[in-house]
């Protein structure tokens, strides 16, 4: 699943973004984002547009991808040269010539059909994105059915999302042609209060999916609004629709209150992961967020019967994959080389929390002032307001999972002050489950932070492992094996990456905007991951320069993780060096052999509208968002899962772990450090060390 991307010109390295552009190195490309942008889906068959909808929308099937030209529009970086293209290529194996398919057209990747077959009775590795979408002013009606049918619009987009997987044969097969028949698979949840939506997410993230139907799809939609909008829906009154001729002499502030009155709701979306990855879900959530207008919702009828589903599988890596063996003899060789020698002592060893830790006084919650708002989710703990304070809303804790889950309030700064600290659980608990944290930073600290990256040539994706390698520092710091001794000097993280530039038709290496880019509208797997097992971090070090290493390994790791993918397909090429190799290979030991792994999605435009948007724009506004991993499956190599997406100018930052290795107080102390270290980098002027930080930290 880098960091944020606008209509300013950066390097991919400046982003994150989990594509090509920003895994190759800063020199190699550069990319700029710019607003509305057209795409071509990359999904072939013939094209079906909306025609009853009265705008227009994207088509949900289109004609052949033209595999040579880009859309013009879309051109905004400086293109590849020539000669790296093709050291990309065949670093990846990539064959100019038609080969005999390795897999079935329509059936999973090699790495796909490992997630796929997980042993039932351990967790699946499962993925989601959500956001909280408020209804534009121009909307008359709204109801779970017409939901219902912009998620049929959407699904129709997607071949895979339209199919179930068959278990045996591990292919894809369409469970219908036309969008009319297609069946969401809708879960209502009735708002209870403000703190329902985060209950709803921790209970999709932790909840498996049925790999054996052959009547579902693997992904899933979980929708929290009032009960009211069950059925049918309901109507709103022509007062709150501003499309009057009064609302033509308001000034803007009362539009802006207009619209801030109109009703929202939360949903996400998870999926399997052995159907697409992270960028796959957004290709998704981008299809529904690009659908969600006033206009959609005020129409009678969509015309479902004539949309057909687009029935071309998503193109599969492996089989345009053709290694000789001279070519996999450097990936094997590194491979085995880092297998044989001897680790670094000095290393965090036991990658699995106590329940000993010396928290002391848990913080008081940040000031209305502090940029950014954490939202947590965790098993035991309570915010016990003072009365003078706003009521915070509590679900009483599950008989299935014993959670409890909050929403932060805003609170003014002199009853912020009143408020009692939160009591966290210190108790590890005996069944893997995932638990959550999302943090959204605002603008002004977004943009912050990337000047202060820019000005130290590193990377906001850079900057936040360091970040999270000294948050996870400073967790073990409490541990009471640790106190007054000094802690080990070297750590491991791991970030996620993309293939997609090697996707037939994809233009990312010749410059064009990502958005445009019709490799990022295809739902398939194409993920990859660069890692660093033991980098040095320690009082003395400078965490600008830790960044700048990271950054730097970033940005040579790509060819590695080609490379490796090439030497995966060899060996699946040759079933009796695949059968040894599935037999000794034991995921269990990878299992957070790392402190941290961040999955990007990268930074976009709104495709819906901004929290802000002005009066006259029908488009759905997004509030809220976040994308986030199961991090309790057997082989999550890190203690600690960063999901990180940004829109506009806004961030958010999900913290994930697995209960039984680390508690709710542990994972609190992880987020709130985390916070203030990008807070204290975005305003230093100069070299900081850890020790700095840690300074400015205790004052």
């Amino acid at each position: 699943m880098d960091v944020s991307e606008t209509t300013q010109k950066q390097t991919p390295a400046d982003t994150g973004v989990d594509t090509a552009q920003n895994s190759i190195s800063a020199s190699m490309i550069t990319s700029t984002t710019t607003n509305q942008q057209s795409y071509m889906p990359l999904d072939n068959h013939p094209k079906t547009t909306f025609h009853s909808l009265g705008r227009n929308h994207p088509p949900t099937n289109t004609t052949e991808l033209n595999t040579t030209t880009a859309p013009s529009s879309g051109v905004t970086g400086k293109p590849v040269n020539a000669n790296l293209q093709r050291l990309i290529t065949g670093a990846a194996g990539i064959s100019k010539r038609k080969l005999k398919p390795l897999l079935p057209t329509n059936g999973l990747t090699i790495v796909e059909q490992h997630f796929h077959h997980i042993a039932k009775d351990k967790n699946q590795v499962i993925m989601a994105v959500h956001g909280n979408l408020r209804l534009p002013p121009q909307a008359k009606h709204i109801s779970e059915h017409r939901i219902l049918d912009l998620l049929r619009l959407a699904q129709a987009q997607h071949y895979r999302l339209c199919s179930y997987v068959d278990y045996e044969t591990q292919t894809a097969h369409l469970l219908a042609t036309r969008a009319a028949d297609l069946q969401p698979p809708l879960r209502f949840v009735d708002r209870i209060d403000s703190t329902t939506w985060l209950q709803t997410l921790n209970d999709e993230i932790n909840t498996n999916f049925d790999v054996t139907s052959q009547t579902k799809p693997l992904w899933r939609i979980a929708m929290t609004a009032p009960k009211e909008w069950r059925g049918a829906g309901i109507s709103f009154n022509d007062t709150l629709v501003s499309t009057n001729e009064n609302s033509k002499s308001e000034t803007d502030d009362t539009r802006a209150k207009s619209a801030s009155t109109m009703p929202c709701f939360d949903i996400v979306f998870t999926f399997h992961h052995c159907i697409g990855d992270g960028l796959s879900m957004w290709a998704f959530a981008r299809s529904f967020f690009e659908l969600a207008t006033a206009d959609v919702l005020n129409q009678n009828t969509l015309d479902l019967k004539n949309v057909l589903v687009n029935s071309d599988p998503p193109p599969l890596l492996d089989n345009l994959i053709k290694a000789n063996t001279l070519e996999i003899i450097p990936p094997a060789a590194g491979l085995i080389r880092q297998h044989l020698r001897k680790d670094i002592k000095n290393k965090f060893k036991k990658f699995h929390l106590s329940d000993e830790i010396d928290l002391g006084t848990p913080s008081l919650p940040s000031s209305p002032t502090t940029p950014y708002t954490t939202e947590p989710m965790y098993a035991t703990g309570v915010k016990t307001p003072n009365t003078l304070a706003p009521t915070i809303e509590i679900i009483p804790p599950s008989t299935e999972n014993s959670y409890v889950v909050l929403e932060s309030t805003a609170f003014s700064e002199s009853q912020s002050q009143l408020i009692h600290a939160p009591c966290y659980s210190t108790v590890l608990s005996t069944t893997p489950r995932t638990i959550l944290r999302l943090t959204m930073f605002s603008a002004e600290f977004s943009k912050d932070l990337r000047a202060a990256v820019k000005k130290n040539k590193t990377t906001v994706a850079s900057a936040m492992i360091v970040a999270a390698l000294a948050s996870t520092r400073a967790v073990y710091a409490k541990q009471s094996k640790y106190l007054g001794l000094p802690l080990p000097t070297h750590q491991g993280w791991v970030v996620t990456t993309s293939m997609r530039h090697l996707i037939p038709g994809s233009q990312l290496l010749n410059g064009v905007d990502k958005k445009a880019d019709p490799s990022t509208r295809v739902f398939g797997g194409y993920g990859g991951s660069i890692s660093d097992p033991s980098m040095r971090l320690t009082p003395k070090d400078d965490l600008w320069d830790r960044s700048r290493r990271v950054k730097k390994r970033i940005g040579s790791g790509l060819f590695t993780s080609m490379r490796r993918m090439k030497l995966t397909n060899w060996c699946f090429r040759h079933p009796k060096v695949w059968n040894f190799l599935s037999k000794k290979a034991d995921l269990a030991k990878l299992t957070r052999t790392m402190s941290v792994e961040m999955a990007n999605l990268g930074a976009w435009d709104y495709d819906c509208a901004p929290p802000d948007a002005k009066q006259e724009d029908e488009r759905f506004r997004l509030n809220r968002f976040g994308g986030t991993l199961n991090s309790s499956f057997e082989g999550s190599r890190a203690l600690f899962s960063l999901g990180v997406i940004t829109i506009g100018n806004d961030m958010s930052v999900t913290v994930g772990c697995d209960q039984a290795a680390v508690s709710d107080a542990e994972s609190e102390c992880f987020v709130n450090h985390f916070n203030t270290c990008l807070d204290v980098m975005r305003k230093s002027t100069g070299k900081l060390t850890l020790a700095d930080l840690e300074k400015q930290m205790s004052k």
